[in-house]
Parts: structure tokens; C-alpha cells; sequence
């Protein structure tokens, strides 16, 4: 938390703790095992469900306790015009369809935990401190996918948040990429969801 003349500044809070953090570079979608190219535009996706992979992009944030499930999209622009994104993303598993969430709401998720009969009708007496929100943190929001445009020769990538605890023989399904100076829409992407 940074503090100026006695007050709190929000716009630089947390900035220590992006100094302090591993960088994540995921690469190029083409280095990726689920990936499907139109165009010259190839789309890539990872289910981050691991350890491995979740400590690398998020560190020490507990998403899949709460159960999130982080997928990492990829994009590379390999054409000579830039691309535009208003992007569609949709997580689908036998037979539903679920829509991602937005970062902002990950962070007032309860943690998914059965309920035990030594925690059934067990108040204490006295008030407990409040723990610090461990979804609160600035990978959250700041690995999300936010990119509106791809240029030309160039790649952007993020995360998009879906709440599930299935993903097994899941595909993500992508729309909404379109060419900047046609407007002409590509054909949507069909992955399947690979950890």
C-alpha cells in the first residue's frame, strides 16, 4: 500500500508487489499444443489447473481452491494487417455452456469447502480479524485478457475466469476476430482445453 502525505494513493497500491513478482511470458500460440490457425491468425488456449503453471502466472493465489479455473488465450497476428477483438469466449464441457467471469468478481468468491458436522452451529464468542482476501491480488486483474486490437506480426495474450471444477474433454470456443480494415469476421475457433 503506498501512502502520500497521509493518504492512501489506490492508483499505485500493490505496485511494490508487481516489482517483486516472476515475470510470465507464455510465448507465441504457435508453441502451444491446442491451437487452430485461419488466416494467418492463430489462437491458442491452456487450462492452467496445475501448480506448476498457476504459481508461474499467479504465484501463491489459490484459484482453483475457490474454483476458478484460469484458461490462458493466446493470439498471434502472422498477416499484414491488424485484427480487431470483441471477443466471445465460451467454456463448454458435457453439454453446458459457461461464460467466463469477470476479473473484478473472482475476488469475492468463497473458497468451495463441504461443510462438516464439528462446523455446524459452531459460533465463537468472540469477533475473529478478517483475513486478507487471498483472490485480492493484482495477477487477478492484471493477467486478465484485455486486448482490442492485434497488430500486424504480433501476438497478445490473458486469462479469461471460469467458475468450474470440470474441464476434462472441455473445448473453449472463441469468436468475435475480425479483420481492422474489412470488418470482415473470421470463422469462430473451436479449441479443445488442454492443461
Amino acid at each position: 500500500m503506498t501512502i502520500i502525505l497521509g493518504f492512501v494513493c489506490p492508483a499505485l497500491a500493490g505496485e511494490k508487489d508487481k516489482k517483486d513478482a516472476p515475470s510470465f511470458r507464455p510465448g507465441r500460440a504457435v508453441t502451444f499444443a491446442s491451437k487452430l490457425a485461419q488466416d494467418k491468425v492463430t489462437v491458442a488456449v491452456k487450462a492452467f489447473e496445475r501448480d506448476e503453471d498457476l504459481q508461474s502466472a499467479f504465484g501463491k493465489t489459490p484459484l482453483t481452491r475457490y474454483g476458478v479455473l484460469p484458461v490462458l488465450v493466446v493470439i498471434d497476428n502472422d498477416g499484414a494487417k491488424a485484427v480487431t477483438l470483441r471477443l466471445h469466449v465460451e467454456f463448454i464441457a458435457n453439454g453446458q455452456k459457461i461464460g467466463p467471469m469477470r476479473p473484478m468478481e473472482v475476488r469475492f468468491l468463497k473458497p468451495v469447502k463441504a461443510p462438516t458436522t464439528t462446523d455446524l452451529g459452531k459460533v465463537s464468542p468472540i469477533p475473529l480479524p478478517k483475513k486478507k482476501n487471498p483472490l485480492d491480488t493484482w495477477e487477478v486483474d492484471g493477467r486478465a485478457f484485455v486486448a482490442r486490437m492485434v497488430p500486424a506480426g504480433d501476438s497478445v495474450s490473458g486469462f479469461f475466469y471460469f467458475q468450474t471444477a470440470i474441464w476434462k474433454d472441455a473445448r473453449i470456443v472463441i469468436d468475435g476476430i475480425s479483420d481492422s480494415a474489412t470488418g470482415n469476421p473470421f470463422i469462430f475457433f473451436e479449441l479443445p482445453l488442454e492443461p
